[in-house]
């Protein structure tokens, strides 16, 4: 019976691997053109300037409220 529930397990794991990275997941690990490259394809070449642009924000502001709690939380009494 155990065996049955690893099947389907095995099967999703193998299946993560053939998953694309999105292009918000390589902005945040630096890798801009690669970024830059898909969301052309996906977007074209305007939209994708735009959607960089609204990434880099939504990332630095995430980025800034993760120091910001963690800073509060350290220095709470």
């Amino acid at each position: 019976m155990l065996g049955m529930t690893a099947i389907p397990a095995l099967i999703f794991f193998f299946l993560l691997l053939t998953v694309p990275e999105s292009p918000r997941w390589l902005m945040i690990k630096g890798d801009i053109e690669k970024a830059r490259k898909k969301l052309i394809q996906i977007l074209g070449n305007e939209a994708a300037l735009d959607e960089i642009k609204d990434i880099e924000e939504t990332v630095a502001l995430e980025k800034e409220s993760w120091r910001t709690a963690l800073t509060r939380e350290s220095n709470a009494p």
